[in-house]
């Protein structure tokens, strides 16, 4: 697995000159303005510039040019991103996220804790999305061994640019659209997704939806697929074609209900197939 990493300076003797207060650069949302200053200053936390002009026009050509169901390692070299951004759960800060290549490559959460936060009768998904795809899954659960249009699944992804949350508990589908921003614009977006028993919203950078309920009278979301995170193996088969690829960028601090911090990390509990992963 490669992961992200950053140049650190070698120690010495001399004494260290004062770092001086830098801008925040170009694509950094205004939101994330403020918090730039104070994080640059910490010599100790700092990993590297966070984004600049040379990226964004990577990120706009790749957009434009590149099929999203091709996997180009290249655009993910150029996500080398600092922890510029503390996060909104306490406690938490340098959270350890994930970049991902598009086609085949996705993080795979199936233990017990994760499953029980996703197999109930309410979750609350909170994390942080980086991206330019246009179209693509960012998180999927459901059945497995099946084509039923009708299976209990949930997800969360982009259509046309915008955020979809969409899950059936097996009595019909309900399809959350947040059409406030495009998240597909390369900045770092704050999602939430939200379902207690059959009614759910979205909120995006702390704008909610409308809250909407699912048909029927089931309530509990019964899946067995375990949680993919970033795209998955079979999309299109598994989506019943409504996504044909994973995304192409990054993903930070994923929060269950609040609480429960899923960490991109092999060797704890997710497994992960062609990622890359570091502090973002």
């Amino acid at each position: 697995m490669k992961r992200i990493m950053s140049n650190s300076n070698t120690h010495s003797n001399h004494k260290k000159a004062e770092p001086e207060v830098q801008a925040a650069p170009s694509g950094v949302s205004s939101s994330e303005t403020a918090q730039y200053s104070e994080d640059y200053n910490d010599d100790d936390e700092l990993l590297s510039p966070v984004l600049h002009s040379e990226l964004e026009v990577h990120l706009e050509t790749y957009a434009s040019t590149t099929p999203q169901t091709h996997t180009d390692w290249s655009l993910l070299k150029k996500f080398d991103l600092s922890a510029e951004h503390q996060s909104q759960v306490q406690g938490v800060r340098k959270n350890f996220g994930a970049c991902f290549a598009g086609a085949d490559s996705y993080f795979h959460y199936n233990d017990a804790d994760t499953m029980s936060q996703i197999i109930s009768y309410n979750i609350d998904l909170n994390l942080r999305i980086k991206t330019h795809s246009e179209n693509g899954v960012i998180l999927w659960t459901g059945r497995q061994g099946t084509t039923d249009e009708h299976d209990d699944y949930l997800s969360l992804g982009i259509e046309k640019g915008y955020l979809h949350f969409r899950y059936d508990l097996g009595s019909g589908e309900v399809d959350i659209l947040f059409n406030g921003t495009k998240v597909s614009d390369g900045l770092w977006h704050r999602v939430r997704a939200i379902r207690n028993s059959q009614e759910g919203y979205l909120e995006v950078d702390g704008r909610k939806t409308s809250t909407q309920r699912a048909p029927g009278k089931l309530r509990q979301l019964n899946t067995d697929t375990g949680l993919y995170v970033g795209g998955m193996p079979d999309v299109a088969y598994f989506t019943h074609r409504r996504y044909y690829s994973g995304i192409v960028g990054c993903i930070s601090e994923i929060v269950l209900a609040g609480e429960m911090k899923l960490n991109f990390d092999p060797n704890t509990l997710g497994t992960e197939h062609n990622v890359e992963t570091g502090l973002l």
